[in-house]
């Protein structure tokens, strides 16, 4: 029942930046759109996977393949959101290489039907680093007006990136001690979760408040 419960209120807090990104899209710039496509794969992905949970007691083949489109959707939006990148195509390289990683990890180190660790920590690496890198270009190209960075929409996305990332680190570096030595890994399950929640409502309150913010940073 609790199971459920987290999984309807997180499927809620996806709801949110799906609706948000689509009633914006018109409105969006080319790298926000792709980041609004990346909620929308993400809302369908939670619905499908928690259906698979009923159904076949097993929704690990959905997230699988949804992880994959993620990976490629938040490289093309990276390569969009920064100049370096798309002048040399960084982006669409690194979504090339990340499609070949995520096929060779699920057909000779995983299968689909198990959790592909090894891809998610490639995820997780790879998504610091372009958000890191976006963060320190957007400071750079702003040194003359920081404080616009707080109505830059490409600042937050990437923020919110690092620290979901982040959070998911350090959730793998505790799980063992969590599940070994004091058996309370539920706990630990839960607060990444509400993390999670946290992030998909800031994503949210982004798109809700992207004309504003596109006029007040004048980009």
């Amino acid at each position: 029942m609790i199971y459920y419960l987290e999984s309807y209120l997180y499927l809620f807090t996806c709801f949110l930046p799906f609706l948000y990104g689509i009633k914006r899209f018109k409105l969006l710039d080319r790298a926000s759109r792709t980041f609004s496509l990346i909620a929308t794969i993400s809302f369908i992905a939670e619905i499908v996977a928690l259906y698979a949970a009923v159904k076949y007691h097993n929704n690990l083949p959905v997230y699988n393949v949804s992880q994959l489109l993620t990976v490629v959707l938040v490289c093309l939006y990276f390569n969009d959101a920064i100049d370096s990148f798309k002048k040399y195509y960084v982006g669409i390289v690194l979504a090339a290489i990340s499609t070949l990683v995520w096929s060779f990890t699920i057909f000779f180190v995983h299968s689909i039907i198990t959790m592909n660790s090894t891809f998610m920590a490639y995820e997780g690496i790879v998504t610091i680093g372009m958000a890191v890198f976006s963060m320190e270009n957007l400071v750079s190209k702003r040194s003359h007006s920081l404080f616009k960075l707080k109505y830059s929409h490409h600042f937050w996305f990437a923020w919110m990136l690092l620290i979901y990332w982040c959070c998911s680190i350090v959730q793998w570096i505790l799980y063992k001690y969590f599940t070994k030595e004091v058996d309370q890994s539920q706990y630990l399950d839960l607060s990444l979760t509400i993390i999670s929640m946290l992030i998909n409502i800031g994503f949210a309150l982004i798109f809700f408040y992207y004309p504003k913010m596109k006029q007040k940073n004048a980009t």
